[in-house]
């Protein structure tokens, strides 16, 4: 039975390395060719450089577990061995072929980051249309005791950041009232398509605010903004 074990083993190891030294030879094979067609080179360069990317190849993980500095001397070291073969014709044309390369593979990761970022702006453009029509449906769907609620608990919110009087609490709750029964009717209005009732509602929003700041005194709307800039670093914070 070990024998037995023993045999396959040997059989998996030979074919292994049967695989890999076919692709290392399939891989130098390509590179040679690469070059031989880049930079025309002669039947005696081509097996010289076939040696020395053979010897690439064979020693690459052990390059792997160099540093990067070490990698970056075995790179050039490998282009000085090339280069040694190559007539100072050739090896102009290389470098110009490099450099022409090494311009594409920028263009088109500059493409792909452009692309991401079209395709970000795009994703963040649907899931804010998505929030807005959550929120549509959320006013389209509120009762009477909810505007009722809403309005009540929005009084209290502004009473706490800038100390209401009873008199600015009473007007208050009934701009918020009117507010949003004014929202409710609007995204509840079957005639009116997205587009207007975002419109509908965003003009409405502003009128509300001038509305509420102008039954504040100065020093409550100089609390009341404060109070926002607090929540925005809050919120700032959480994201970072």
């Amino acid at each position: 039975m070990k024998n037995l074990i023993c045999l396959m083993l040997v059989a998996f190891l030979a074919t292994t390395t049967f695989a890999q030294r076919k692709g290392m030879t399939v891989k130098v094979d390509a590179a040679v060719e690469r070059l031989t067609n880049e930079l025309d080179l002669t039947p005696e360069q081509q097996v010289k450089i076939k040696a020395i990317y053979e010897e690439k190849i064979a020693t690459k993980q052990a390059r792997n577990a160099e540093t990067k500095k070490e990698y970056a001397t075995a790179r050039e070291d490998f282009n000085q061995k090339i280069e040694a073969i190559l007539t100072p014709e050739q090896i102009e044309k290389r470098n110009a072929l490099k450099a022409d390369h090494k311009e594409k593979i920028k263009a088109i990761r500059q493409d792909r980051a452009a692309g991401d970022r079209i395709q970000g702006k795009e994703n963040r453009k649907k899931n804010r249309a998505r929030l807005g029509q959550k929120r549509t449906q959320k006013l389209a769907g509120m009762s009477p005791e909810m505007i009722e609620n809403r309005a009540v608990k929005s009084t209290e919110k502004l009473d706490q950041q800038v100390n209401l009087t009873e008199e600015q609490a009473v007007s208050i709750k009934s701009a918020y009232q009117n507010f949003f029964q004014k929202n409710q009717t609007i995204a509840s209005d079957a005639s009116l398509d997205a587009a207007a009732k975002k419109e509908m509602l965003t003009a409405l929003k502003a009128d509300h605010k001038a509305t509420i700041n102008s039954l504040l005194t100065e020093e409550q709307l100089a609390a009341k903004k404060a109070n926002k800039k607090v929540k925005k670093a809050k919120a700032n914070q959480r994201q970072h």
